[in-house]
This record gives structure tokens, sequence and C-alpha cells, in this order.
């Protein structure tokens, strides 16, 4: 049987100086360490390879990349996984972490009705973690349901319970305090990240507390849009404010936090690809 190939991408943040393109790090290398590699071969994607090597000379790496915004980035990272992906020939999947995460979703996206349309009968699995264009509900077969999708709700990709996505096993893993990924969308949340978003790049976590005062400074405007409903702002502010205390570290908790008995989803994953590997 032939290797089939995974694609595995961490967050733009936790690239670090003297990487290569294809060096593994961050929370996807812990399903990737337990993949069969019998079964799998797996390409790492940090970055577009035609930047080269991450030179270890003090100088910030994202700089060395050009600067490019978090919208920026994610283009790269998926112009980069469609190139890989139409290079090589077979079936494989994409996994993704954090940026890395939407990075997946939206080459899903061009498995489903873009420029990899042709490879469709290929794509067997997208598997992402704290991912923001996660659909509301289940999040993977047999898993949590959680009450809502990712930050970024006016744009859903993908998904376990979307219509129209065979073959592929799509498992959008998140955690229930996890913003990213489950995100209350009565609240400023996804106005503010929109605003703050470039700060993901460096800082996953710290940048919830810009959301907050840049609704307190009434700075976005969906706030100043809320001035004539004292309610709703109240409200929305206050579930943001809450929503941002709760979030802490859980981004970086899907290799501790079970998200079922006995599984994190990292191993969850890992298991999961191992198991239909094999079989499909």
């Amino acid at each position: 049987m032939a290797k089939k190939t995974i694609y595995a991408v961490p967050g733009t943040w936790e690239i670090g100086p003297g990487n290569y393109p294809s060096t593994p790090v961050g929370m996807i290398k812990g399903v990737t360490d337990r993949l069969d590699r019998n079964i799998f071969d797996v390409q790492h994607v940090n970055y577009p390879a035609r930047f080269g090597p991450i030179a270890n000379n003090g100088e910030p790496p994202l700089s060395q990349l050009g600067s490019p915004s978090y919208d920026e980035s994610v283009q790269m990272g998926v112009d980069e996984v469609v190139r890989l992906i139409l290079a090589k020939p077979g079936k494989f999947g994409v996994i993704g972490y954090s940026q890395g995460g939407a990075i997946a979703a939206r080459v899903g996206r061009e498995v489903i009705h873009g420029r990899l349309k042709s490879r469709r009968q290929d794509a067997l699995w997208i598997h992402t973690f704290g991912a923001p264009h996660r659909r509301p509900g289940s999040t993977f077969h047999q898993g949590n349901n959680l009450p809502w999708g990712g930050i970024v709700k006016s744009d859903p990709i993908g998904g376990f319970t979307a219509p129209g996505i065979d073959p592929i096993d799509w498992f959008d893993y998140a955690l229930p305090n996890d913003i990213y990924a489950n995100a209350n969308p009565d609240s400023y949340l996804e106005s503010g990240y929109d605003a703050v978003k470039d700060m993901s790049l460096v800082d996953p976590l710290g940048w919830g507390a810009s959301v907050i005062q840049s609704v307190i400074d009434g700075a976005l405007a969906e706030v100043v849009a809320d001035f004539t409903n004292p309610q709703a702002l109240a409200r929305k502010t206050a579930n943001t404010v809450e929503a941002v205390q709760r979030f802490g570290d859980s981004h970086t908790r899907y290799g501790i936090d079970q998200i079922k008995p006995g599984w994190t989803a990292i191993t969850h994953s890992a298991n999961h690809l191992n198991y239909w590997g094999s079989r499909r």
C-alpha cells in the first residue's frame, strides 16, 4: 500500500530562529511523532519554502519573512500547502494548530471548490486544533459538543457535521475555554480579534487584553453601533470580558486536557490517523 502524506502546519508564532521550512515544531509535532511511518510520510510546513531557512541572527522570524499581516501569513501558508499537494500524487491529510488550523481549513476549502478540486478523492483528513473557522456543534466523531463555533463566526469552514465533505474526515478539535475555537457570538470577540489579530502571530494568548481595551475605548465599529442599545452593549461587553478571563492558557492545552475520557485532542487525532491510515 502506498504511503499517505500528512501535511502538518504549526501556528505561525511557533516558528523559531534557525528553523527550516520543514522543521517539526510546536503542538502539531505531538501528532506527527505518534504517526506510524510505515503508513505515513509527514511534510512539516512552517512557512513557504522559497524563503529558505530562518536565520539565527536575533531578528524576529516574521521580520525575516517580510513582516506579513495575519491574513497574508495565512494565505502564504495555504498557497504553500496547495503547491506541495499538487506536486505530490497520492492520498493525503492536512493537520494544523492555531493559525495553522486556519490554513488547514482553507486548504480544505480549496479541496471542495478551489485549486485542489482535482484531488478531492485523495483528501482523507483535515484535523485542526484551536482553529478560528470551526463550525458550531460536534467537534469530531462522537466528540464533545460545544455551544459555539470559532472566533471568526462570519466565515465558518468545513467541519465534521458540514454537508458535502466526503470522503474527508474533518475534525475540528476545540477546548471549552479556547476562544479561538469556541467563542460566544453574543460578544465583541470577532470584531475585537479582527482588530488585533496581527498580535496573535507572535503572542497567541496576550491579545485578549487588547480586545477588552478596544471595547472599553469604543475603538470598534460594532461597539460604537451599539451605543444606541445600552442593553446589548452591556451584555456583549460582559460576555467578552468573561470569555477573555476564562481563556487563560487553554489554547496551549490540546496535548494536556482530555476531550473525552482517556484522550487528549493530540492523542485522539494520532490514533484516528493510524487506525484509518492502514484501512483507506
